[in-house]
Formats: structure tokens, C-alpha cells, sequence
């Protein structure tokens, strides 16, 4: 086992081998930037419906790359109107495929001939936390572990250049043990999670045996092709539900469709921290974090994951993602301010600032560092201002929040309610990444 506590770049084991170049034959040529156009590469995409792959899809897409999609089992295209949207505006540009993650052999034909495999689907059941180590093992570490090391040997037999996981801030955060400058950086692991103290404790350690992973195998290979490997550990995540562009408008006919598939709509958009806003603005619930934590917008993390398949420099490297650090609370709260104030919303509930701040889950962390993205990427990130303007809009576009005097377009019941929530927290909610 590898000691990865004291650096966060792992560039010894990513040297491009005869075999990758003949497959890629631009990679011969040496340049920081890849020297061929994005609509001769293949790109995969594996959870593409998930809050950030599909931002990160229609961005790829919007580039000209080829892409080609997954999504689990019994969600195809058909249940998910904007995929099938995208497809008929960028035609052979995008490919959809269902895959279960855990079966190994379903993964080759999938990843032929791609030069990049996103890796953003992270099976998880979040609804409630385990009790003991085997149901820990059940459904955390198991699931999570085997979804990652079938992805990674796919992409080894496929021949896929690079790999670009999503890891998370919760791989880096150590509730109980944070630097004793309270900068959180890329250099740190997650080593002191309680999986049965702590909520979502689990989950958080399974976020790190995940990564922790990935960057082994790669190192180790032993065969004569290597992977390049880049993590991705976004914060708390804000922005827009839905992402849009020019050629790719949310038109009237999409929030239609996508009303009348409710129930399936709710499952695949109100996931990550947009649900868990949704559930605190809406219904009142308590946010899940407590103290401070970084803040960044779902766009600036689908960037990025791009700029690590087109930076040379790039490999070998984790990259925090977080444009600020605020306290959560106050962050929501001011979210539903600017619901009131600039969309004249009503009906929303905000957090006691003063219970919150009995809790102390990070209230030691003073900053989490997102600033190596820019230096060695040259990310540009939104202001968090614009940011909660952009989650905000999008929340009354869709219809899940409204102004006051319009009528919804989604309308819950009780029960729909609840299914929601189990449904946001299911087995595969791919990105919560706290």
C-alpha cells in the first residue's frame, strides 16, 4: 500500500507508452494542449444524469466532442427527456447506453475506441446510515469499491488514455482531525471519519477508499499500458438544476415532458445539494453540514473535468474545487433571501442560525482550497454571488420554487414527498460529495 498523505500529485506512473500512441497517434507530438480537434476524440461518461455529468455532458457536447453516456439500468433515454433532447440536437454526436455498474462485462463495448472515461457514478444508499461494519461494507465501501475497480479495468483492457474520477471534499476533510491552520488542500486525506459516530460518516470514508483506489491501481499497473489518472473533489455544490446552452435552449416542450414524468423527473434532478436545498428551503428539513465549507458552482466543476482531459499537465493530480468557504447555514439562508427579496417568493423556511452553530461538524475548517484548479488549470470560477442567482433562476424556471400569484409546475403531494426524498437519496445518488 502506498503512503499518499504527503503529496497530492501521483505524476511518477503516467508515462505514455508505445501502445498509447499508436492508438493516438497526436500524442507523439509535444504540447501542453491537445493538438487534435475535440471532434475526432470519443469521450465516456459513465452516471450521465447526474448533477454534474450533465453539465459536464452538454459542455462536452457543446465543444464537439463524441460522447457517449450511461445510466442505469431501466433509466434510458426515455425516461430522461433532456438526453433525448440533446440527442436530437447534436445527433450522432452523443450515444446512450444503461449499464450496471457492477457488472464487469458490460463495460467494453461501451468504452471502445474512447480516449477519456469520466468516472462520475458513486453507488450509494444515503438514506440512512449503517449500524456495524457489515452493513457499512453492504452498501458503502462494497458498492462503491467494486463500481471504481470495474470502470478502472475496463478502461485498462479498452486502452482508454485518461481517466478523470469524481472524488469528493469529503476524501480531504478530516471532521475530527482537520489542519491545525484550518486550510484544507489537496495534500489531505479523510482519515478520521466514525462511519457509526457520525452522520454520513460512512459514506465519507468510503469517498476516500474509493480514491485512494483509483490512484492505486493506476500506479501499479502491470501491464504495458497506463492510465492517466485525474481526481475531481468538488464542495458543496450550487447552480443551475438543468444545464442550457444556445443550440440547447430549456424550451417550453422540455419543462413539459419533464412535468408530465414527475415522478422519474424528481429522481433524476432533485439530487446532490440542489435536493437538499430543496428540502430545506421547502419542507424545513436540517442541513445536513454544519459550520463552514466550500462553495462552488456545478459549471466551474464540469469545466474543470474537461480542462483535465485537455491539460497535458494535469495528470497525476487531485484538484479541490471551491471558489469560497462560508458557513452553510447562513449560505442557505441567504439563498432564501434572494428567493424573497429578488423573486418574491413566499413559503420559505430558513435555518436557526444558533442551533447550527451547536453543531461542529467543520466549524474549524477557515478555508478550503480551490486554488490549484487555477493555477495549473487556469480555471476561471463564477462568483458565488452569481452563482445563487443562477441556482435560484433555475429553481423558478423549472417551476419547483414559485413566485407569489404563480401556480407550480411541479406540485407535490405528502406522499410524493416522501418519495422524493428516498428517491434523491437512493442507491444511486451519484453525487452528494460533502
Amino acid at each position: 500500500m502506498m503512503n499518499m498523505s504527503a503529496s497530492s500529485d501521483m505524476t511518477d506512473y503516467d508515462l505514455v507508452t508505445p501502445t498509447t500512441v499508436k492508438k493516438f497517434p497526436f500524442l507523439a507530438v509535444p504540447s501542453e494542449e491537445l493538438s487534435v480537434p475535440p471532434s475526432q476524440l470519443k469521450c465516456a461518461v459513465i452516471g450521465v444524469n447526474s448533477f454534474i455529468a450533465r453539465h459536464l455532458t452538454l459542455q462536452l457536447l457543446e465543444r464537439g466532442y463524441k460522447v457517449v453516456g450511461t445510466v442505469r439500468v431501466g433509466y434510458g433515454i426515455e425516461k430522461v427527456p433532456y438526453l433525448k433532447y440533446w440527442q436530437s440536437i447534436f445527433k450522432d454526436q452523443l450515444e446512450i447506453h444503461e449499464l450496471d455498474i457492477q457488472q464487469a462485462a458490460t463495460f467494453d463495448h461501451i468504452l471502445e475506441n474512447c480516449f477519456c472515461v469520466f468516472h462520475t457514478a458513486m453507488p450509494f444508499y444515503l438514506l440512512q446510515d449503517p449500524t456495524n461494519e457489515e452493513e457499512a461494507e453492504q452498501k458503502f465501501y462494497g458498492p462503491s469499491l467494486s463500481g471504481v475497480k470495474n470502470v478502472l479495468e475496463a478502461c485498462e483492457r479498452m486502452r482508454v488514455v485518461r481517466v478523470i474520477v469524481t472524488s469528493s471534499t469529503a476524501a480531504v476533510v478530516n471532521p475530527y482531525n482537520p489542519p491545525k491552520s484550518g486550510i484544507v488542500s489537496e495534500c489531505d486525506w479523510n482519515l478520521s471519519s466514525r462511519p457509526f459516530k457520525e452522520h454520513l460518516g460512512a459514506y465519507r470514508l468510503a469517498k476516500t477508499k474509493t480514491e485512494k483506489y483509483a490512484w492505486e491501481f493506476c500506479r501499479y499497473l502491470t501491464t504495458g499500458h497506463k492510465l492517466e489518472l485525474v481526481t475531481i473533489l468538488p464542495s458543496y455544490i450550487l447552480g443551475e438544476i438543468l444545464p442550457h446552452s444556445k443550440r440547447a435552449p430549456i424550451t417550453k416542450e422540455l419543462v413539459k415532458e419533464i412535468n408530465e414524468n414527475l415522478q422519474d423527473s424528481k429522481t433524476f434532478l432533485l439530487t446532490s445539494y440542489i435536493g437538499e436545498i430543496y428540502r430545506t428551503l421547502k419542507d424545513g428539513e436540517r442541513p445536513r453540514l454544519a459550520g463552514n465549507y466550500g462553495f462552488v458552482n456545478v459549471k466551474d466543476i464540469a469545466l474543470a473535468h474537461i480542462l483535465a482531459l485537455e491539460k497535458r499537465s494535469a495528470k497525476g493530480n487531485r484538484f479541490i474545487l471551491s471558489q469560497s468557504t462560508r458557513n452553510v447555514a447562513e449560505t442557505l439562508n441567504i439563498i432564501g433571501e434572494t428567493f424573497i427579496q429578488l423573486f418574491h417568493c413566499k413559503n420559505i423556511h430558513f435555518t436557526d442560525l444558533e442551533e447550527e452553530a451547536k453543531r461542529s461538524d467543520f466549524s474549524r475548517i477557515k478555508k478550503m482550497d480551490g486554488s490549484k484548479v487555477e493555477r495549473v488549470l487556469g480555471l476561471k470560477y463564477t462568483s458565488l454571488e452569481e452563482t445563487i442567482l443562477e441556482t435560484c433562476q433555475s429553481f423558478i424556471d423549472l417551476g419547483f420554487i414559485t413566485r407569489e400569484g404563480e401556480s407550480t409546475v411541479f406540485t407535490q403531494t405528502e406522499e410524493e414527498k416522501s418519495n422524493t426524498t428516498s428517491t434523491t437519496h437512493g442507491p444511486f445518488d451519484e453525487q452528494l460529495n460533502p
